[in-house]
Protein backbone atom coordinates (compact mmCIF):
# COMPACT_ATOMS: atom_id res chain seq x y z
CA UNK A 1 0.00 0.00 0.00
CA UNK A 2 2.75 2.46 0.99
CA UNK A 3 4.70 1.56 -2.16
CA UNK A 4 1.73 2.58 -4.29
CA UNK A 5 1.62 5.89 -2.41
CA UNK A 6 5.32 6.79 -2.55
CA UNK A 7 5.82 6.16 -6.29
CA UNK A 8 3.03 8.54 -7.42
CA UNK A 9 4.32 11.03 -4.82
CA UNK A 10 7.82 10.97 -6.30
CA UNK A 11 6.42 11.33 -9.83
CA UNK A 12 4.15 14.19 -8.80
CA UNK A 13 7.01 15.98 -7.07
CA UNK A 14 9.15 15.61 -10.18
CA UNK A 15 6.60 16.94 -12.67
CA UNK A 16 5.22 19.74 -10.47
CA UNK A 17 8.59 21.18 -9.59
CA UNK A 18 9.99 20.66 -13.09
CA UNK A 19 7.13 22.79 -14.40
CA UNK A 20 7.84 25.37 -11.71
CA UNK A 21 11.52 25.32 -12.50
CA UNK A 22 10.80 26.30 -16.10
CA UNK A 23 9.53 29.65 -14.81
CA UNK A 24 12.28 30.10 -12.21
CA UNK A 25 16.00 30.59 -12.86
CA UNK A 26 17.69 27.31 -11.88
CA UNK A 27 20.01 27.22 -8.88
CA UNK A 28 23.06 25.01 -8.79
CA UNK A 29 22.43 22.27 -6.19
CA UNK A 30 24.81 21.98 -3.26
CA UNK A 31 25.97 18.69 -1.86
CA UNK A 32 24.83 18.24 1.72
CA UNK A 33 24.67 16.21 4.91
CA UNK A 34 21.47 15.89 6.94
CA UNK A 35 20.30 14.38 10.20
CA UNK A 36 16.65 13.75 11.04
CA UNK A 37 14.54 11.84 13.54
CA UNK A 38 10.96 10.67 13.41
CA UNK A 39 8.52 7.78 13.19
CA UNK A 40 8.97 4.41 11.46
CA UNK A 41 5.68 2.69 10.61
CA UNK A 42 5.48 -0.99 9.57
CA UNK A 43 3.19 -2.08 6.76
CA UNK A 44 2.28 -5.22 4.82
CA UNK A 45 3.08 -8.61 6.33
CA UNK A 46 5.57 -7.00 8.72
CA UNK A 47 2.72 -5.18 10.48
CA UNK A 48 0.25 -8.09 10.56
CA UNK A 49 -0.47 -9.99 13.78
CA UNK A 50 -1.78 -13.26 12.36
CA UNK A 51 -0.73 -16.69 13.65
CA UNK A 52 -1.63 -18.40 10.35
CA UNK A 53 0.63 -16.07 8.32
CA UNK A 54 4.27 -17.15 8.70
CA UNK A 55 5.40 -13.78 7.29
CA UNK A 56 3.45 -11.76 9.87
CA UNK A 57 5.93 -9.76 11.95
CA UNK A 58 3.74 -8.35 14.74
CA UNK A 59 5.80 -5.13 14.32
CA UNK A 60 4.87 -1.80 15.91
CA UNK A 61 5.48 1.88 15.21
CA UNK A 62 8.76 3.10 16.61
CA UNK A 63 11.44 5.75 16.63
CA UNK A 64 13.89 6.15 13.73
CA UNK A 65 17.02 8.23 13.04
CA UNK A 66 18.33 9.11 9.60
CA UNK A 67 21.83 10.31 8.68
CA UNK A 68 22.49 10.90 5.01
CA UNK A 69 24.33 12.79 2.34
CA UNK A 70 23.61 13.93 -1.20
CA UNK A 71 26.54 14.46 -3.54
CA UNK A 72 25.73 16.17 -6.84
CA UNK A 73 27.90 15.13 -9.75
CA UNK A 74 26.31 16.56 -12.93
CA UNK A 75 23.77 19.39 -13.04
CA UNK A 76 20.77 18.23 -10.97
CA UNK A 77 21.84 14.58 -10.76
CA UNK A 78 23.81 13.04 -7.95
CA UNK A 79 24.21 10.15 -5.54
CA UNK A 80 22.28 9.86 -2.29
CA UNK A 81 23.52 7.71 0.62
CA UNK A 82 21.33 6.95 3.65
CA UNK A 83 22.01 5.30 7.01
CA UNK A 84 18.98 4.78 9.24
CA UNK A 85 18.30 3.17 12.59
CA UNK A 86 14.77 1.96 13.31
CA UNK A 87 13.07 0.32 16.29
CA UNK A 88 9.83 -1.54 15.55
CA UNK A 89 8.87 -2.55 19.07
CA UNK A 90 8.25 -5.94 20.65
CA UNK A 91 5.43 -8.45 20.97
CA UNK A 92 2.79 -7.36 23.47
CA UNK A 93 0.45 -9.44 25.64
CA UNK A 94 -2.20 -9.70 22.92
CA UNK A 95 0.40 -10.97 20.44
CA UNK A 96 1.65 -13.62 22.86
CA UNK A 97 -1.93 -14.72 23.56
CA UNK A 98 -2.74 -14.99 19.84
CA UNK A 99 0.37 -17.12 19.25
CA UNK A 100 -0.34 -19.28 22.29
CA UNK A 101 -3.91 -19.96 21.17
CA UNK A 102 -2.73 -20.75 17.65
CA UNK A 103 -0.14 -23.30 18.74
CA UNK A 104 -2.55 -24.92 21.20
CA UNK A 105 -5.35 -25.34 18.64
CA UNK A 106 -3.13 -26.41 15.72
CA UNK A 107 -1.00 -28.86 17.70
CA UNK A 108 -3.78 -30.29 19.85
CA UNK A 109 -1.98 -29.51 23.09
CA UNK A 110 -3.79 -29.34 26.41
CA UNK A 111 -2.20 -25.99 27.29
CA UNK A 112 0.33 -23.68 25.65
CA UNK A 113 2.47 -20.83 26.91
CA UNK A 114 4.28 -18.25 24.77
CA UNK A 115 6.99 -16.02 26.22
CA UNK A 116 8.38 -13.20 24.06
CA UNK A 117 11.49 -11.10 24.71
CA UNK A 118 13.70 -8.67 22.78
CA UNK A 119 12.51 -6.29 20.06
CA UNK A 120 12.99 -5.34 16.40
CA UNK A 121 16.12 -3.19 16.13
CA UNK A 122 17.98 -2.64 12.85
CA UNK A 123 20.16 -0.43 10.67
CA UNK A 124 19.69 0.18 6.95
CA UNK A 125 22.45 1.37 4.60
CA UNK A 126 21.15 2.31 1.15
CA UNK A 127 22.22 4.40 -1.84
CA UNK A 128 20.95 5.40 -5.27
CA UNK A 129 20.65 8.08 -7.96
CA UNK A 130 19.12 11.35 -6.77
CA UNK A 131 17.51 14.30 -8.56
CA UNK A 132 17.36 17.84 -7.18
CA UNK A 133 15.09 20.78 -7.92
CA UNK A 134 15.62 24.11 -6.16
CA UNK A 135 13.85 27.44 -6.39
CA UNK A 136 13.99 30.31 -3.97
CA UNK A 137 14.29 29.01 -0.42
CA UNK A 138 12.86 25.58 -1.29
CA UNK A 139 14.75 22.41 -2.27
CA UNK A 140 13.24 19.10 -3.33
CA UNK A 141 15.28 15.87 -3.60
CA UNK A 142 13.96 12.51 -4.78
CA UNK A 143 15.70 9.18 -5.32
CA UNK A 144 15.37 5.43 -5.63
CA UNK A 145 17.80 3.26 -3.68
CA UNK A 146 19.06 -0.23 -2.93
CA UNK A 147 21.09 -1.56 -0.04
CA UNK A 148 21.04 -3.82 2.98
CA UNK A 149 19.40 -4.16 6.38
CA UNK A 150 21.32 -5.34 9.44
CA UNK A 151 19.17 -6.80 12.20
CA UNK A 152 20.58 -6.28 15.69
CA UNK A 153 17.68 -8.07 17.31
CA UNK A 154 14.21 -9.42 16.63
CA UNK A 155 11.65 -10.90 19.02
CA UNK A 156 12.70 -14.16 20.66
CA UNK A 157 9.69 -16.44 21.10
CA UNK A 158 9.63 -19.49 23.39
CA UNK A 159 6.64 -21.86 23.07
CA UNK A 160 5.86 -24.46 25.75
CA UNK A 161 3.21 -27.08 24.94
CA UNK A 162 1.80 -29.31 27.68
CA UNK A 163 0.61 -32.87 26.87
CA UNK A 164 1.68 -32.57 23.21
CA UNK A 165 1.88 -35.85 21.24
CA UNK A 166 1.81 -37.81 24.53
CA UNK A 167 4.87 -35.86 25.70
CA UNK A 168 4.41 -34.12 29.02
CA UNK A 169 6.20 -30.93 27.91
CA UNK A 170 7.57 -29.83 24.53
CA UNK A 171 9.46 -26.56 23.97
CA UNK A 172 10.10 -24.68 20.70
CA UNK A 173 12.23 -21.54 20.34
CA UNK A 174 12.28 -18.87 17.62
CA UNK A 175 15.61 -17.12 18.15
CA UNK A 176 16.42 -13.43 17.85
CA UNK A 177 18.03 -12.57 14.50
CA UNK A 178 21.29 -10.75 13.83
CA UNK A 179 21.41 -11.38 10.08
CA UNK A 180 21.48 -9.21 6.93
CA UNK A 181 18.82 -8.76 4.26
CA UNK A 182 18.78 -7.01 0.88
CA UNK A 183 16.42 -4.05 0.60
CA UNK A 184 15.18 -1.45 -1.85
CA UNK A 185 13.07 1.68 -1.58
CA UNK A 186 12.63 5.35 -2.31
CA UNK A 187 13.03 8.70 -0.59
CA UNK A 188 11.77 12.25 -1.03
CA UNK A 189 12.76 15.31 0.99
CA UNK A 190 11.49 18.87 1.19
CA UNK A 191 13.90 21.50 2.53
CA UNK A 192 13.34 25.12 3.55
CA UNK A 193 16.58 27.11 3.63
CA UNK A 194 17.06 28.91 6.94
CA UNK A 195 20.37 30.33 5.68
CA UNK A 196 22.84 29.66 2.87
CA UNK A 197 24.28 26.70 4.77
CA UNK A 198 21.44 25.34 6.90
CA UNK A 199 17.94 24.13 6.07
CA UNK A 200 14.95 22.56 7.79
CA UNK A 201 14.19 19.23 6.11
CA UNK A 202 11.13 16.97 6.06
CA UNK A 203 11.95 13.48 4.77
CA UNK A 204 9.84 10.51 3.65
CA UNK A 205 11.47 7.08 3.26
CA UNK A 206 10.17 3.71 2.14
CA UNK A 207 12.27 0.61 2.88
CA UNK A 208 11.24 -2.88 1.79
CA UNK A 209 13.13 -6.15 2.36
CA UNK A 210 10.75 -8.74 0.83
CA UNK A 211 13.00 -11.79 1.29
CA UNK A 212 13.61 -10.80 4.90
CA UNK A 213 16.36 -11.55 7.39
CA UNK A 214 17.07 -15.13 8.42
CA UNK A 215 15.69 -16.48 11.70
CA UNK A 216 16.78 -19.74 13.31
CA UNK A 217 14.15 -21.90 14.98
CA UNK A 218 13.80 -25.45 16.27
CA UNK A 219 10.02 -25.56 15.83
CA UNK A 220 8.97 -28.81 14.16
CA UNK A 221 5.23 -28.20 13.99
CA UNK A 222 2.76 -25.35 13.99
CA UNK A 223 3.84 -21.86 12.96
CA UNK A 224 7.42 -21.87 11.66
CA UNK A 225 9.29 -18.66 10.80
CA UNK A 226 12.69 -18.95 9.09
CA UNK A 227 12.75 -15.53 7.33
CA UNK A 228 11.07 -12.29 8.41
CA UNK A 229 10.23 -9.77 5.66
CA UNK A 230 10.48 -6.14 6.74
CA UNK A 231 8.60 -3.18 5.25
CA UNK A 232 8.54 0.30 6.81
CA UNK A 233 7.44 3.81 5.89
CA UNK A 234 9.31 6.62 7.66
CA UNK A 235 8.62 10.30 8.27
CA UNK A 236 11.31 12.43 9.89
CA UNK A 237 12.26 16.06 10.51
CA UNK A 238 15.68 17.58 11.02
CA UNK A 239 18.44 19.78 9.67
CA UNK A 240 20.35 19.85 6.39
CA UNK A 241 23.86 21.28 6.11
CA UNK A 242 25.33 22.41 2.78
CA UNK A 243 28.87 21.28 1.98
Amino acid sequence: MKKTILLPLLCSVFFVFTAKAQDTPPEKPSSYLSITAGLSTPFGDFKKADYSNNKAGFAKKGVMYDFEGGFYLHKNWGLGVMLTYQDQGRLNTDDATALSDGYRLEDGAYTSTVTASKRYSSFALMAGPQYNIAFGKFIVDARVMVGALKSFSSPKVVVILENYENIQTSTFTQNSSKSFAWAYGGSASFTYKLSDGVGLVLRENLIDAPTGFKISTDAHSGRTVDHQPMSVYQTSLGLRFAL
